[in-house]
């Protein structure tokens, strides 16, 4: 067991006798199970990481990150890595891949229950999974149910749309024949109108 204490600051001086953390295994686990807790009832607890003033950020990485592994790296220069971290624009949770390791999806559970599943291409949720194209034209936004499309989000030169959408497109023609209908109304009154101007008796 390790014990330290630090005043608070910029001093890096240990100094005996200050709220203090404990570094700890515990104790009746099949793997190692490292904590780092309060020293003494009534502390809460934090962990920062921090840069030293000036630093610049380190390419994509940023300022500060935590890296959680899949593999020794000292064993396999192929590992992927969970990443939690800060740069320049943003607040980063990244999957990250080393090597020849391509980066893994992001799974967002609650207890053993998949919420949803993050790739470069589409988040995968429970009973469907929502594609995202894109090329040189725009992107597309593919909505999956059982592999089957559902309708298609489309965002190009032109602007957005709706596409292959069942009840959309059912409701549009609903509304072409309606008009047609009201069409013919309104030609059919025009042309009796018409009629009746053409028989009426001249004053």
């Amino acid at each position: 067991m390790t014990t330290l204490a630090a005043r608070g600051g910029d001093s890096s001086v240990l100094i005996p006798g200050e709220p203090a953390s404990i570094i700890a295994i515990k104790p009746g686990t099949a793997f190692p199970v490292t904590e780092i807790r309060p020293a003494g009832a009534g502390h809460v607890q934090a962990l920062n990481l921090v840069p030293s003033q000036g630093a610049k950020p380190f390419g994509f990485y940023g300022y500060a990150w935590l890296h959680v592994l899949d593999a020794d790296h000292t064993r396999t220069p192929d590992f992927g890595a969970a990443q939690l971290g800060i740069n320049e624009t943003d607040v980063v949770l990244a999957s990250i891949g080393f090597g020849s390791q391509e980066p893994k999806p992001i799974t967002f559970r609650f207890d053993s229950k998949v919420a949803a599943r993050l790739t470069p291409s589409e988040l995968q949720v429970p009973g469907g999974r929502v594609v995202i194209s894109r090329d040189t034209s725009g992107v597309v936004i593919d909505l999956v149910r059982k592999g089957v499309s559902k309708g298609q989000i489309v965002v190009d030169e032109a602007g957005a749309r709706l596409e292959g959408f069942k009840r959309i497109d059912d409701l549009e023609e609903r509304i072409r024949i309606l008009e047609d209908q009201l069409n013919k109304i309104v030609e059919s009154q025009n042309t009796r109108s018409i009629e009746l101007e053409e028989g009426s008796p001249a004053p």
